[in-house]
């Protein structure tokens, strides 16, 4: 006989699945509702004692951002257990990293809006087009409903044509390939939901409308689609939490204000698969509007019509980017932004900058005396002062000393960061406090950096300024 405990939990299996299934049917209906130009829904991220939370009123800029940060980030510090706590604007979070034995998510959570009520801004909505952050959860949900739509309309086209029920004119198709192809209508749907909810909605409308006009084959393609793209996220929420830790070790050096975004100031350029599109669009209508009027039948016409669709080419891209944001991932690489890779087709250009190149180590660039010193003494007291020190600390303003040398920076020359083009110049003075050399600091070279500009230049040009790097040591004897 089946102990009590086993079958209470065989009885209530059921129950427990309707209710997880209830609960996951509301998320997905939340995540749905909730669309880009209207966003209600706070992205959480916590794990191990850390926490990522979207915060209404994080604008970048103005007095009021200001105000909200400083409160902010003093109301989470002075919370016992809170070990540091720090905005990134940019993506409109504050990160906390707390101790899980004394404080949890929702202790946080609770002073975040707490200090929005205080400031008036708990019932504003997010900003609309923000790009979602690795560890969203949105982008999965929206595709895996998607992918959930195309499995069933598949399944239903399967059965139609199995059961030889009659199928519906493939005419129906043709407002739902056009939303998904049609620059003009995309863009106006996307304007409206925001480009993960517009590909969602055509998405599942295409399903529907391929489940009907017994479909299979675009329904099959359509899913593979799905499957790679969710693929791709989950490959990107994989490789965060693994480098979570080492990528925001302390909080230090998070952008706690930012610029406003600003127009892009010329239309971006057509992709090859644009490009196909404006091309065939206004050929496949013609030659579908010929047909129509010499054969009066509208379902050939709409097949001309259909057929003749660069959907191809737009799936071949998306499965293209799909795949190398999957590999990045695999590699330790985190995609910020998956629809960077969408453009890759229309590159022509790489603009890198000098600061990406540059290591955490200071280097010295050159030495120029102007006293009795020679230059290999010069060279070799200027490396006894930036010995053991970082950029960061150099970045001040200085002296800097060590032993009886001391570099300060000269007051007549416009202040430079060590890791900017320009670089650090600083004169050289001893113990006796006369000037002996003036010199020139950057910082090393990444040992990636020469990889980097070769992948740069193997797929376009590059644009680069001049990293501060790029002096050798005097010979010495």
């Amino acid at each position: 006989m089946l102990p009590i405990t086993t079958l209470t939990g065989l009885v209530s299996a059921p129950s427990r699945a309707m209710n997880g299934l209830r609960l996951r049917l509301a998320d997905i209906t939340d995540v749905l509702r909730d669309t880009d130009d209207r966003r209600t829904g706070r992205t959480v991220w916590a794990r191990a004692g850390r926490a990522h939370m979207e915060v209404r009123g994080l604008t970048g800029h103005c007095e009021g951002h200001e105000r909200l940060v400083k409160e902010l980030e003093d109301a989470l510090r002075r919370v016992a257990g809170v070990n540091w706590a720090g905005v990134n604007a940019v993506l409109g979070q504050v990160l906390v990293d707390f101790d899980e034995d004394r404080l949890g998510p929702d202790d946080v959570l609770e002073v975040v809006e707490r200090v929005e009520g205080a400031h008036g801004t708990d019932t504003d909505t997010f900003p609309a087009g923000r790009p979602q952050p690795p560890f969203a959860s949105v982008p999965a949900t929206l595709a895996a409903t998607a992918l959930a739509a195309d499995c069933l309309g598949l399944m239903t086209a399967t059965i139609r044509r199995v059961a030889m029920r009659p199928s519906l004119s493939p005419a129906l198709r043709i407002p739902a390939v056009l939303a998904e192809l049609q620059p003009r209508v995309r863009g106006l749907l996307e304007s409206r939901l925001g480009r993960a909810h517009a590909d969602t909605l055509i998405g599942v409308s295409n399903a529907v409308m391929h489940a009907l006009t017994r479909g299979e084959a675009p329904l099959a393609l359509d899913a593979l689609q799905r499957v790679l793209q969710l693929a791709e996220i989950r490959g990107r929420q994989v490789v965060w939490q693994r480098r979570e830790p080492e990528l925001v070790a302390d909080g230090d050096g998070l952008p706690a204000c930012s610029h406003p975004p600003a127009p892009r100031p010329t239309p971006l350029p057509s992709g090859p698969v644009e490009t196909c599109v404006e091309r065939t669009s206004l050929a496949s209508l013609a030659g579908a509007g010929g047909l129509l009027a010499w054969t009066r039948d509208l379902e050939q016409s709409a097949k001309a019509l259909l057929a003749t669709v660069p959907k191809a080419a737009a799936m071949g891209r998306e499965a293209f980017a799909a795949r190398p944001g999957d590999v990045l991932a695999r590699d330790g690489v985190v995609p910020m932004d998956g629809t960077a890779l969408r453009l890759l087709d229309r590159v022509s250009a790489v603009l890198i900058d000098a600061r990406v190149l540059c290591a955490r180590r200071p280097r010295l660039l050159s030495v120029t005396t102007v006293g009795d010193l020679g230059e290999a003494e010069a060279w070799s007291a200027a490396q006894s002062v930036l010995n053991r020190r970082t950029l960061r600390e150099l970045s001040g303003e200085g002296p800097w000393t060590r032993g009886r040398w001391r570099l300060e920076r000269p007051s007549g020359l416009p202040a430079a960061l060590p890791a900017s083009p320009p670089a650090l110049t600083a004169d050289l003075h001893g113990e006796d406090g006369r000037r002996q050399a003036r010199i020139r600091i950057g910082c090393e070279l990444d040992p990636l950096a020469d990889a980097l500009v070769a992948a740069a230049r193997s797929g376009a040009r590059p644009d680069t300024a001049d990293p501060p790097t790029q002096a050798a040591a005097p010979a010495t004897a």
